[in-house]
């Protein structure tokens, strides 16, 4: 018997069928329908990661879609109870560089030593800078000072300035790959951009010397295959390029439309567009993120909760949640919109090696969702 309480500030019911009960006196109970047992719980305390042994009082309780128990306290704060709280599992496959999945599931680890993990033929360098993969079932695998290879059906070509007397690529510095909704290449250089046109089997500039861009040095691209225009985003060094594929006509932007809000700085390490059309602007100086219906600028960094400024990487979950990997650990960010006003609300979940990261260093563009 736990004894009797008869001040009962919550209960939730988690996927089991069991009544979490938050009692004034008792602190926390279980009561399982199948055996019809109560047990006393010791939550753990999120803070400090230790155990609440003494009975505290429980004003409120919670159970998460990953069926974890949030417990709120008197006086000690918020605990938890469950299995595996914000854990990352670890595959040791080596140091990741990038990383892209096929139609089928299956994902390709690039590798800053080992080239692809299993695939043991030609490649133009064993340090993978980024990788993407084309409807032709092709995987692109670009290097950091060695150019281009494609493996089509197990065969390697490679594509290099320095050894292709072709001269199909316009620089062997290879910083970004992506895809268009025609299966169109987009290759970010230090000495331009280029697109390969696979049917064609062609390469075409889009330089600063041709007009084409504003300037040669691209560090990231993206391009949304949902979105409603057929908009590449191009990051550099001097600012986000906004390419309409279907015009060619692009625009530099290095803050919001009238540039009242600057970026927090020029030089972009990674751009993404999630699934509400937002940009997110990643630099050396935090985030920056791009309403364009509103032409509203909110910048996220170290001093809004975000882990660390450098920005390494950004994705987007399946419940629409951002993260965003950086020099120093992982931010979660939970977007919320307020409807009256088509504001933006911003929540910040901050992981670090002691949520079962192997590091809290990420490498550039090494994320996938």
């Amino acid at each position: 018997c736990v004894g009797v309480d008869r001040i009962i500030n919550g209960m939730a019911c988690d996927k089991k069928g069991n009544i979490c009960i938050g009692a004034d006196q008792l602190g926390l109970l279980r009561y399982d329908m199948n055996t019809q047992q109560i047990d006393s719980i010791s939550p753990v305390n999120i803070n400090v990661r230790r155990i609440l042994r003494n009975r505290i009082s429980i004003q409120s309780l919670y159970v998460d879609d990953t069926d974890l128990l949030w417990v709120g306290t008197e006086k000690r704060g918020i605990a938890y109870t469950g299995t595996d709280i914000y854990r990352f599992g670890t595959t040791h496959n080596g140091d990741v560089t990038a990383m892209a999945q096929n139609d089928s599931g299956k994902i390709w680890y690039g590798t800053s030593n080992r080239g692809v993990l299993d695939y043991h033929g030609p490649l133009a360098s064993l340090k993978v800078s980024c990788m993407a993969i084309t409807p032709d079932r092709s995987l692109w695998v670009g290097s950091k000072r060695n150019g281009l290879t494609q493996i089509k059906n197990g065969t390697s070509t490679i594509f290099s300035l320095a050894k292709d007397s072709l001269k199909t690529v316009i620089d062997d510095h290879i910083n970004a790959l992506c895809v268009d909704k025609i299966g169109n290449l987009w290759i970010a250089t230090n000495g331009g951009l280029q697109v390969y046109n696979p049917r064609m089997n062609s390469f075409s500039p889009y330089t600063r010397e041709n007009g084409k861009l504003h300037t040669n040095n691209v560090t990231s691209l993206f391009y949304n295959n949902n979105g409603r225009n057929n908009n590449l985003l191009i990051g550099t060094a001097e600012g986000l390029v906004i390419l309409n594929i279907s015009s060619t006509e692009s625009k530099l932007w290095t803050g919001n439309s009238n540039n009242i809000k600057p970026f927090t700085n020029n030089y972009i390490t990674q751009i993404f567009q999630d699934s509400r059309n937002l940009i997110w602007v990643g630099t050396r100086e935090g985030l920056n993120i791009l309403d364009m219906e509103t032409d509203n600028l909110i910048y996220l960094t170290e001093k809004q909760g975000l882990c660390n400024n450098n920005i390494c990487g950004i994705a987007e979950d399946k419940n629409h949640n951002i993260w965003v990997t950086t020099s120093s650990g992982v931010s979660r960010v939970v977007v919320q919109r307020n409807h009256e006003d088509g504001t933006y609300n911003f929540g910040l979940y901050n992981y670090d090696t002691t949520d079962g990261l192997q590091s809290n260093e990420f490498n550039h563009g090494a994320i996938l969702t």
